[in-house]
């Protein structure tokens, strides 16, 4: 009997090393992605020196996240410029054509992501466009003549105040952070920009943000000098950034949540500044509209809704709530589609680049 005992309390102890390996391996996953938010190029040596890891694991654990969709580094048209107009366009379909529309809308370049709300849209559009008239006399109805569309509202964003690739897990120490903000891009040292012919790089830097210049080199059949300074101009570039996507089961299984607010003009900048004090925020916009002002937060759990609310309402003076979204799932995300879970799937269906 004592013998089975033995076994079992073995056994317990054995499960118990698992699973703290498996939180373990869990943490220093979520401290990968947020090196490589802050530093998405960095070489996997400043990143093993920044986390004390070996490299060679760094590298390897990185490439199993990829190849498993779970986290991914990318390049995308969202920069300090501010280039381009980007519009959120709000679907209905027609009875049953849901899943066929949103087939088609996936392969159109301009829609670089697409959400399913849970409110009375079927589906929301973030569109980026290089100005207003190719938006309104040719993006728009094309999207508006789709197979399968019953009714859409299109709202304008005004001014961006905080992007996707700006959020990070917030799982890093001080000290690791310091460490790695040698290799991170500042968004205040912008340099001469992209040159014809520079955005030959841009499809590979969407599939791969972190792709050297000898692979970019052997696939474009290019020397590699002329890759180095080519991908130098485009990442001093503001009107690309480069972002580290993730899964949401890497996180905890967030809920996406956006709210539409009302608040004066005048307050729209130190409103942006108080919701900067939310570790989630996703995003935040000034935006057309019945709403003038937009932003997203990642949530655990419903009743946390409540209580981001109550908060926000009292950090920001003005501020008037007129409606919650919760979001049931991201087909595309920059290009990206998504399998039902979050996850990165196939090859990407290249952004728009408004250059």
């Amino acid at each position: 009997m004592s013998g089975i005992v033995a076994e079992n309390i073995k056994n317990k102890s054995h499960s118990c090393m698992q699973l703290k390996a498996l939180k373990m391996t869990l943490a220093e996953d979520r401290e990968l992605i947020q090196a490589l938010q802050i530093a998405p190029r960095a070489s996997w040596r400043a990143l093993g020196g920044a986390l004390h890891r070996s490299p060679a694991a760094l590298a390897q654990r990185w490439e199993e996240m990829s190849e498993q969709g779970l986290a991914w580094c990318t390049a995308v048209p969202f920069g300090s410029s501010g280039a381009g107009v980007t519009a959120f366009i709000a679907q209905l379909a027609e009875p049953g054509a849901q899943q066929a529309l949103l087939k088609r809308l996936t392969q159109i370049p301009e829609v670089v992501s697409i959400e399913v709300p849970a409110r009375h849209w079927d589906s929301i559009l973030t569109v980026l466009a290089p100005d207003i008239e190719d938006l309104m006399q040719h993006i728009q109805p094309r999207i508006a003549a789709l197979e399968g569309l019953a009714r859409q509202e299109t709202i304008l964003c005004t001014r961006t105040h905080f992007a996707g690739h700006e959020w990070r897990l917030n799982v890093l120490n001080d000290a690791t952070v310091r460490a790695l903000r040698p290799y991170e891009r500042s968004s205040e040292a912008e340099g001469p920009g992209m040159r014809q012919g520079d955005e030959q790089l841009l499809p590979l830097l969407v599939r791969d943000g972190r792709a050297s210049v000898s692979d970019i080199a052997e696939e474009l059949n290019l020397h590699p000098s002329t890759v180095s300074r080519r991908l130098n101009r485009i990442l001093s570039d503001p009107r690309v950034s480069l972002r580290c996507d993730v899964a949401p089961s890497l996180v905890g299984q967030p809920i996406s949540c956006q709210w539409f607010c009302w608040l004066p003009p005048t307050l729209h900048d130190a409103a942006a500044r108080a919701l900067r004090g939310f570790p989630d925020l996703r995003y935040c916009a000034s935006t057309t509209g019945a709403t003038n002002f937009t932003f997203v937060l990642w949530v655990q759990s419903p009743q946390e809704i409540f209580e981001i609310e109550r908060q926000v309402v009292e950090r920001i003076e003005g501020l008037s709530l007129s409606e919650s979204s919760v979001t049931f799932r991201f087909v595309k995300r920059m290009g990206w589609q998504l399998d039902e879970l979050g996850r990165r799937t196939g090859a990407p269906v290249f952004p728009a680049f408004p250059l």
